[in-house]
């Protein structure tokens, strides 16, 4: 088993170092991204309901009459800020048309900036950490790092165990004392003890997150489910009326008051609906709130809507703990120590392995 540890720990290290530098990154994307465009500025708190038909006039005028509005993200929805954001299209897409997103302060509704979100580094650095910029066969590779993550903490527990009730014994009297393969072999082994459980979340949350048709459809949150299942009466009713979208937010608001904008898609050319994501305040998950509703923008009173429950929040909660969201004001430097473990498990993973390449294996004292 030793030998397939030290394999399995070469082959998937390259990619675990890849995405723990990404990721530690990621836990400062808000910051990232306003210092790169110089958007995303704020004075404060929203102290009122959002009024989003005034958001998207403010960004028709900052974009230009060419702007096609898509959606509207809530302060730390997709991207952990403060600010508000509507985001769009410059341009129809047969005319060249890029993603832009105009960012406001929540506090006052004023334009704070511009930017298109696939010229900026951020953007590119959140694509490689998910995908390795590889499309789908990135997703796939992520995932199986992921599952091999578990897979080195389970074997790695097993090969460090002494047995006969002698393990916390061995884990206090650790010395690194010595030659550096043996420091090595000691630091590797205490480190991947400690952090085993933390690696093996880590790891399956990270697949679930890359590929969550690998995993039970009912884990799959209902709010990060496709729309597929709408009613077909829903879809194809055509009545000649034309609902905003701050008239569907009013109406999604009436039917949960106890509810906050979190994020918004808009009806368009595609879609003759709005799709409005609405957060209770205490979200199991916070990426896209814990209630979604699809409001139709040509029929008064017409919708459907869906909130978490079951083993949808099992998904959300994994979500939310890859993303470190789940410890709330400790994120960032939960993140980074995770980060850095997983690093220092990495380099003294292959240094060991590079070692019993090259030189018959020593006899260590672990």
């Amino acid at each position: 088993m030793l030998d397939t540890h030290a394999w399995m720990g070469a082959v998937a290290a390259l990619f675990i170092l890849s995405v723990s530098i990404t990721g530690i990154g990621l836990a400062f994307t808000g910051s990232l991204m306003k210092l790169e465009t110089g958007a995303l500025s704020v004075s404060g708190e929203r102290s009122t309901l959002v009024d989003i038909d005034n958001l998207i006039e403010a960004a028709q005028v900052k974009a230009g009459e060419t702007f096609l509005p898509v959606g509207y993200l809530g302060p730390s929805a997709e991207i952990v800020t403060p600010a508000e954001m509507i985001y769009g299209m410059s341009d129809r897409p047969e005319n060249g048309g890029e993603v832009q997103i105009i960012s406001f302060d929540p506090a006052s509704d004023q334009v704070t900036g511009t930017f298109y979100l696939d010229r900026t580094w951020t953007h590119h650095l959140i694509d490689f950490h998910y995908n390795l910029l590889a499309g789908t066969v990135g997703l796939i590779l992520i995932a199986v790092v992921g599952i091999l993550m578990a897979a080195l903490a389970i074997m790695g527990v097993w090969l460090w165990w002494p047995g006969r009730g002698r393990a916390w014994k061995k884990a206090k009297k650790t010395s690194f004392k010595g030659p550096w393969i043996t420091k090595s072999f000691r630091l590797h082994g205490l480190a991947g003890l400690w952090l085993s459980v933390t690696v093996l979340l880590w790891g399956l949350s990270g697949t679930y997150w890359s590929k969550p048709d690998w995993f039970p459809k009912g884990l799959t949150p209902q709010t990060d489910r496709m729309a597929s299942t709408l009613p077909s009466e829903f879809v194809d009713a055509t009545c000649g009326s034309a609902i905003s979208v701050g008239e569907a937010v009013s109406f999604a608001l009436n039917e949960y008051p106890k509810h906050r904008l979190f994020e918004a898609e808009f009806a368009a050319p595609w879609q003759n609906f709005h799709v409005l994501y609405l957060s209770y305040g205490s979200d199991t998950d916070q990426l896209d709130a814990d209630t979604r509703i699809w409001v139709h923008a040509q029929c008064e009173g017409l919708s459907v809507s869906e909130s978490l429950s079951g083993a949808g929040k099992a998904g959300a909660i994994a979500q939310r703990l890859h993303s470190g969201r789940l410890f709330g004001a400790l994120r960032v430097p939960i993140i980074i120590l995770i980060g850095v473990a997983l690093i220092l498990m990495s380099l003294t993973g292959l240094h060991l392995w590079w070692k019993r390449v090259l030189r018959p294996r020593p006899r260590l004292n672990p």
